[in-house]
Formats: structure tokens, sequence, C-alpha cells
């Protein structure tokens, strides 16, 4: 009866772990999801007023991406989008978090990071990305497959989570209006 109890809790347990990871993590890209994003940044945000020190935050969005689509098909799209996700986590270091935001929208937190280091980071990524080459893709309007990078980095003016996620955005959109593939910070 005990070893059926233990077997039982080691099923259980399993079961647990299997569902909190399916819960923080997208489904297509395998790399961390929007949910889980905002939790790590919350709290990565919260021990920077304990212990300060750098924190930034890159949000990259695929260019022309729905120009891609309609060209090449939702399963090419999902390829891209893939390969795009894999292709930042190569870019950053290891203790940084990717995370898909939404749609073809990327976040990566980059812990202990000034704003010089992640827009080094934020060229390693962007570069990748352009080197990379992709279906299709001399069918884009800017005959390759880009992206556009914001980056944002903590300060006491941007010291919550919807203040630093407005100041990647706000950057993102400036990279986007002064042309794409590039980055704003």
């Amino acid at each position: 009866m005990r070893d059926l109890y233990k077997e039982r809790v080691r099923e259980i347990e399993k079961m647990r772990a299997e569902a909190v990871f399916l819960s923080h993590t997208d489904d297509l890209t395998g790399i961390f999801n929007h949910r889980f994003f905002i939790q790590q940044l919350k709290i990565e945000l919260d021990r920077r007023k304990r212990y300060p020190s750098p924190l930034s935050l890159l949000m990259i969005d695929i260019d022309f991406f729905k120009h891609y689509n309609d060209t090449n098909g939702h399963l090419a799209g999902d390829e891209t989008l893939k390969t795009t996700a894999l292709l930042i986590q190569h870019a950053v270091r290891q203790t940084d978090i990717v995370a898909r935001y939404g749609g073809e929208e990327f976040v990566a937190i980059l812990i202990n990071a000034d704003k010089e280091t992640a827009l080094e980071i934020g060229e390693r990524v962007r570069q990748g990305i352009e080197e990379t080459r992709f279906f299709n893709e001399h069918l884009q309007p800017n005959k390759t497959l880009t992206v556009s990078v914001g980056v944002a980095t903590y300060s006491p003016s941007l010291a919550n989570l919807e203040d630093l996620l407005r100041a990647a955005d706000n950057a993102l959109y400036r990279a986007k209006r002064a042309g794409r593939n590039r980055i704003e910070g």
C-alpha cells in the first residue's frame, strides 16, 4: 500500500510540474508566454527596488510580418516565428528571459543589463535575424526578413511595469517609423 501511495504521489507531482510548464510556455515557439513574462518582470522590478541593479527590456517585432504571412501562408509564418524565437534566445545571455509577447512580438528581460549592454544585445538580435535566410524572404518589402527593436532601461522614472513596457513599446515604434530593421532606445 505504501509503494502504491508513493507511486501516486510521484504521478501527481509529475502532472503538476507539466501543468506549470504548460502554463508558462508558448505552445508554438516553445519559449515563455506573455503571462510568465509579466510575472517575471514584476518580480525583477520588485527586486530592483530592494537591491538596485540594472535591468533592461527589449521589445522585438518582426517587420512586415503580416505581408510575410499573407504571401507565404500561415505554416511558413509559424516556422518563421519558431526560428525567430530560437535566434533571439541564442542572441541574449543565459540569464535573460525571452518570451512571446503576442503575435509577431517578442520581449526579453535583460537582467543586470544597463542601456549600453541592452543596445549591444538588441543589435545581436537584430543582426542575427537579418543574417538568417528565411523561406521566400526576398518577397518582403525590404527584400529580407528583419526585426525592429525597442529598448527601455529601469530608472526612477521607469520603475513600474506599465512605464517600462510603454517606454520599450514607444522605442519600438520609433524604430519602425525610422525605417525598420533598427534599434531605438
